[in-house]
């Protein structure tokens, strides 16, 4: 299980809320969901369902997959 939130602003270092491609920036959205991680012999395979709690405008309220396969470096 998981809980994401985050924000997104117009430029890297801008904090002033504005829009960019017509939606909303600086507000911020937050999701929890399931997701399962298998290592098969192809490499690892990463499966998650969000399901939005705070969405801004437009940008849906219903739930969303996410898919991944192959490795990703570690910070």
């Amino acid at each position: 299980m998981f809980y994401d939130i985050g924000m997104v602003y117009p430029g890297s270092y801008s904090f002033s809320p504005g829009t960019t491609g017509g939606l909303p920036t600086g507000s911020y959205a937050d999701n929890w969901g399931i997701g399962i991680r298998l290592n098969l012999p192809i490499g690892p395979l990463r499966l998650d369902y969000g399901i939005p709690i705070t969405s801004p405008p437009r940008t849906g309220t219903s739930g969303r997959f996410q898919f991944g396969v192959g490795y990703t470096r570690e910070f």
